[in-house]
This record gives C-alpha cells, sequence and structure tokens, in this order.
C-alpha cells in the first residue's frame, strides 16, 4: 500500500512538471515576427550593375555602379536590417553604404525603418515608415546629413520571382529641387554564384 501511494505521489508530481514544462514551451505571440512575415522571401543578398543614381549630396558623380543589398533577420525575426553596398565600378570608391532597421513599432502598432550610412564620404542618417504587402516593400524616408541636407524620397523593392528583385527610387526631394527617378533589376547571390 505504501508503494503504491509513493508510486503514486511520483506519478503525481511527474505529470504535474511535466504540464508546467509543456505550459511554458507553448508558442507565444509574435506580434514583430508576424507584422514583418512578408519580408521573408526577400531575406537574402541581391546583386546588378547599374547606371548610379545622382542627387544625393556625396553623389554628385554618375558612371556605373556594382550594388549588392542585403536583407537579414534580427533577434528572433523581431526586426529585419537591411544593408547597402554601392561601388563605382571604374574607381572601386564607396557610391553607398549603410543599414536600416525594419521592425514594427510597439506604440503605434505601424511598420518603421531607421538608418544611417554614408553616401560617398558624406553622412546621414533616416526614419521613415513601411508598408509591406503583395511581395513589395515601400519605404516613405526622411533624410538628413551631417552638413543639414535634407531629402525626401520613396523607395520601393518588388519581389518579380524568387530570383529577382525590382528596386525603385521616387519622388525625390534633396533641399526643395526635385530630383530624377532612378531604378534597378538585382539578381539574388546564390551559393553556388558566391564560390
Amino acid at each position: 500500500m505504501k508503494t503504491k501511494i509513493i508510486s503514486f505521489i511520483v506519478l503525481a508530481m511527474y505529470g504535474f512538471v511535466a504540464a508546467e514544462t509543456a505550459v511554458a514551451e507553448a508558442p507565444k505571440t509574435q506580434p514583430a515576427q508576424e507584422a514583418l512575415n512578408g519580408v521573408q522571401p526577400f531575406i537574402g543578398s541581391w546583386t546588378a550593375e547599374s547606371d548610379a543614381y545622382e542627387g544625393f549630396e556625396g553623389n554628385e558623380e554618375g558612371g556605373k555602379i556594382d550594388v549588392v543589398l542585403r536583407f537579414r533577420w534580427l533577434q528572433e525575426k523581431a526586426a529585419v536590417e537591411f544593408s547597402s553596398r554601392i561601388v563605382h565600378i571604374k574607381t572601386g570608391e564607396s557610391f553607398n553604404s549603410g543599414s536600416k532597421i525594419m521592425s514594427l513599432n510597439a506604440g503605434t502598432d505601424q511598420l518603421q525603418v531607421f538608418g544611417y550610412g554614408y553616401d560617398g564620404d558624406v553622412y546621414f542618417s533616416n526614419t521613415g515608415s513601411m508598408d509591406l504587402k503583395d511581395k513589395k516593400i515601400t519605404w516613405k524616408m526622411n533624410e538628413i546629413t551631417i552638413n543639414k541636407t535634407k531629402s525626401e524620397y520613396t523607395v520601393m523593392f518588388s519581389l518579380e520571382n524568387p530570383n529577382l528583385l525590382s528596386v525603385q527610387l521616387t519622388d525625390r526631394v534633396v533641399d526643395g529641387k526635385k530630383q530624377e527617378d532612378w531604378s534597378t533589376k538585382l539578381h539574388r547571390i546564390t551559393k553556388a554564384a558566391s564560390k
């Protein structure tokens, strides 16, 4: 009888621990991950050769550029980092480099983007809103350089197929002066291509 009672107590305790563990391991809601789920097809690195855009302080020189863009998850898929590395093909000098973070604003429940970088050797920082739908990411950005040059612009990333990304830079106004639109198509960098 004592053995049965002890066995019952041990089994009851084991059941309690197992139930507590199951509750502790239950999936938690991930509002940021859910809001950014549409970025998943963009994750990876993309490259293109393109004509340069002009108009931003530090990017007065045209010519051909080599563009490498990357999207990657951060913090258990609670945010996405976008980074750019663009160089002049002729000289190998930096045309643009920087990073932006895409995240969910907990206070407004809206997607946001903020970043920093260099156009040539001119430092900038920026903030903006983000829209994500139908395999398209749209940023509406406000930017300022270290020299107080102010810019507003829209960037749209459209996934044409799993390995082809279209980028459009539109509605650009730099210190009150309208700039020309720019667009290019980038190809996904695959492991086979990077070897």
